[in-house]
Formats: C-alpha cells, sequence, structure tokens
C-alpha cells in the first residue's frame, strides 16, 4: 500500500472539492507535467463533463497513460480515502473511474471489481497563484465581478447582444432537431419523442432518458398509443420501475400488464442507472407518465399544425393524467407533495425546445431552406 503526501506548501490546504472541481474543468494545473502518483506521464484529451447528479463527478473524459487512451469517468477528491468514506468502493456506478484525482493523496483505493484507478495528487501541479486567486473568488462567488460595469454599457447595445443570443441559441435548437431527424431510420417521429424524453429527463437524466426512449420499439408505441395504461406499463417496465413483488393494486396491474407482453413478444431489458441524488423536480416514474400522457394526447406532432393553440393543448394534457398518479410519486409509494404535471415552466420547455424547433425544422425541409437562414426571417 502506497502513502505518499507532498510537501507542496498547499497541499494540505482544505480545499473544498467544489475549488479542486472548478481547477479540473478549465485545466488550471500545469498540463505539461501532470503524472500520477507512480510517475507515469498523463496527458488530458478531454477533462470530461461535468456531472451535479448521483456518480463520479465527471463523466466521458478521455485521458493517455503511458501511450496508453483511457475512456470513462473521473473523480475528485480532498483527500484519496475519501473514496472509502463515500462507499464508492462499493458502488458500481464508479467502476467507470480511469482516473482519481485528489488533493492529498493519503491512500490508494479500488473499484467494487477490485480495479485500481490511476491516482493524481493535484497540489503537485498547481500554482500557489492559482490557488490564491480561486479563493479570492470564492470569497466573492454571490457577487459578479462585473457587475459594477454593467451600468456603463448602452442600453441599446445591451438589448441587441441579448436579442442575438437567444437568435442564435434558437438556431442551434433548430439544427439539432433536423441532425437528430436525419440520424434515425423512422426520421421526425421517434426525434421528436426522443426530444420529449430528453426535456422530461431534466436535471440529471437528460440523456439517458434521451437513449432510453431511443432504444424502445416505436413501431410497437405507435400501434398501441391509444391505450394509456399500455403506454405507462410499457416505459416503466421498460425502465425497471416495476417492483418484481408486492405492491398495490395498481401496482399489480401494471406488473400483470408488463409480463403479459414479455409473454406475446421479446423484450430486450437494460439495467438504467437512473440518476436520483439531487433530482428533486419529480421522480423518474411521473417523468414517464408525462410522456405516455403526451404521447397518448398529441400523438405525432406532423398530425398538428404550428398555428394550432398549443397553450391550451398542453394545459389539457393536465386532465389525462391518471388519478392514481396525482397521488402517487412512483408504483406503491405515496407522494409527499404533488407530484406536478406539465406546469407552466414544462409547458413553456415543451413549446420551445420541442414542439416549435420540430414545426420550423419540417418547414425548412419542406422548402429546402437551410435551418440557419430559415430562422433568421423570425
Amino acid at each position: 500500500m502506497i502513502h505518499r503526501f507532498s510537501f507542496h506548501p498547499f497541499a494540505f490546504l482544505n480545499m473544498r472539492e467544489e475549488l479542486i472541481s472548478f481547477i479540473w474543468k478549465f485545466g488550471l494545473y500545469r498540463r505539461s507535467d501532470l503524472s500520477s502518483v507512480h510517475g507515469e506521464k498523463i496527458t488530458v484529451l478531454s477533462p470530461g463533463e461535468l456531472n451535479r447528479f448521483d456518480g463520479p463527478d465527471f463523466g466521458n473524459a478521455r485521458i493517455r497513460v503511458h501511450g496508453v487512451v483511457w475512456s470513462g469517468a473521473i473523480e475528485l477528491h480532498y483527500l484519496s480515502s475519501d473514496w472509502y468514506r463515500h462507499g464508492h468502493d462499493q458502488d458500481p456506478a464508479y467502476d467507470q473511474v480511469v482516473l482519481h484525482v485528489c488533493w492529498v493523496f493519503d491512500k490508494e483505493v479500488h473499484t467494487c471489481s477490485g480495479r485500481i484507478p490511476v491516482h493524481v495528487q493535484l497540489s503537485d501541479h498547481v500554482d500557489e497563484g492559482i490557488i490564491h486567486s480561486l479563493h479570492q473568488l470564492w470569497k466573492g462567488k454571490n457577487r459578479l465581478l462585473c457587475s459594477s460595469q454593467f451600468s456603463s454599457i448602452p442600453s441599446l447595445i445591451m438589448d441587441r447582444w441579448i436579442d442575438r443570443v437567444g437568435v442564435m441559441n434558437f438556431r442551434k435548437k433548430v439544427s439539432d432537431q433536423l441532425a437528430m431527424a436525419q440520424e434515425e431510420e423512422q426520421g421526425p417521429l421517434i426525434a421528436s419523442r426522443v426530444r420529449l424524453g430528453q426535456i422530461l429527463g431534466i436535471p440529471g437524466n437528460k440523456e439517458l432518458l434521451g437513449q432510453f426512449v431511443q432504444r424502445l420499439d416505436h413501431g410497437l408505441i405507435s400501434r398501441r398509443q391509444d391505450d394509456l395504461q399500455f403506454l405507462i406499463a410499457y416505459f416503466l417496465g421498460q425502465a425497471g420501475l416495476i417492483p418484481l413483488l408486492g405492491g398495490d393494486g395498481y401496482t399489480r396491474i401494471v406488473r400483470s400488464n408488463y409480463a403479459h407482453l414479455k409473454r406475446l413478444r421479446p423484450i430486450e431489458e437494460i439495467p438504467w442507472m437512473w440518476k436520483t441524488k439531487g433530482v428533486r423536480s419529480g421522480k423518474l416514474s411521473t417523468r414517464l407518465v408525462s410522456m405516455a400522457v403526451f404521447i397518448n394526447v398529441i400523438g405525432d406532432l406532423d398530425d398538428h399544425s404550428i398555428e394550432d393553440d398549443w397553450d391550451l393543448k398542453l394545459v389539457s394534457l393536465i386532465k389525462e393524467v391518471p388519478d392514481y398518479w396525482r397521488s402517487h410519486s412512483s408504483l406503491s409509494e405515496l407522494a409527499q407533495r404533488g407530484p406536478f404535471y406539465f406546469t407552466s415552466f414544462i409547458r413553456v420547455n415543451l413549446f420551445i425546445n420541442l414542439i416549435l424547433p420540430h414545426f420550423l425544422a419540417r418547414l425548412s425541409e419542406k422548402n429546402g431552406l437551410k435551418p440557419i437562414l430559415y430562422c433568421g426571417l423570425l
């Protein structure tokens, strides 16, 4: 077992993990001489994507160690031994960690499969001036540093800048919708459903729920979209959210419906690792019920028009939510408050990020216009 402590003057500074994360995300360390505690040369090809929910701190990272490229997750701690204090050695979600970044290396760790990730003591690779500056910034983190200069910017310039940022953002939404539709074998229908899943997965499960929807049998969904109870059972079953035993009467009915479906046709079941920590605005079961209601009532967006009263359509979805789900957050579990379906925030989100981009993307395809040019006409 290796025990290694650096004599770097900041090695034992009680660094908050938020600061360590900031340093890692923006590469505020000496990249050219980054090495493991064993002296292995490390090149960071991608620091990964920050994860604010369950699981490792950064996902989809890529590093090169002695010429070998590793893809996986990054976990950060103040002390490397915090890995054990947080129970990561018993959690399969941390089996994908390829690099363990700590401020102080006091203990080598292993994943639940017994693998030892590469360890980096970050304090060896960060200049003192960076640490001092970050602590000054952290002290004033509730105040935007350039806020005092806002009043000197003419309102006309500020307004134009805000408008331009909004237009650029919306152009990207339309382009993304077109790109997604072109990637799918069945085109815009599946693309709109995947986007629906991503929206309902926010926060925490956006990408995962999008992948989940992508793997569903969309032919089956289209044939049975008029059967809301079937959609709910299918979505919850595929997501692994139906208890194997017990439960109330409704739970037993849902379990029976899903079991009947599996007997009729082979269904691939994937062990999805849903995020739950920090996701306060509704359990995943209620998100899937919302998706089932949307598909059941709205169906294919191409059966509607951009000129429809979408606010009225989206509000009408609320009354279609089954009574059971108005008082339950998941099967056999009563909700402590709510749950809330199709709130004003979700309705606006659906219109701006799904409905409007869908119709504009379809219109630009039909007219042969590039989405960036078409959106410029708005």
